[in-house]
C-alpha cells in the first residue's frame, strides 16, 4: 500500500507544495517447495540459454575479425607487392 501526505512550504511569492510519500513493506511471499523448485529450473534454464546465447555472438564475432583481418593483410601484401 501507498500513502501519501502533503505539506505547504511558502516562500513569499507563493505556496509550494511537498509530496511525501510513505511506503508500507509488504509481507514476503512464501513459496511452496514445488514453486521454488520451478521457479530454480527456470532460472538455470534462462541462464544456460543466455550463456549460449553469449558464446555464440562470441564466436561470430572472433570469426568475423579473423576474416576481416586475413582479408586486411591480403590487401596489404598485394598493395606491397606493386
Amino acid at each position: 500500500m501507498q500513502r501519501s501526505s502533503r505539506a505547504e512550504l511558502s516562500d513569499g511569492l507563493g505556496v509550494v507544495y511537498l509530496m511525501t510519500e510513505t511506503f508500507l513493506a509488504r509481507p514476503a511471499r512464501v513459496l511452496t517447495s514445488e514453486q521454488r523448485a520451478a521457479r530454480n529450473a527456470e532460472r538455470r534454464a534462462d541462464a544456460e540459454q543466455a550463456m549460449r546465447d553469449h558464446e555464440a555472438a562470441q564466436k561470430a564475432f572472433y570469426d568475423n575479425r579473423e576474416r576481416l583481418r586475413a582479408e586486411r593483410l591480403a590487401r596489404e601484401a598485394r598493395e606491397s607487392g606493386d
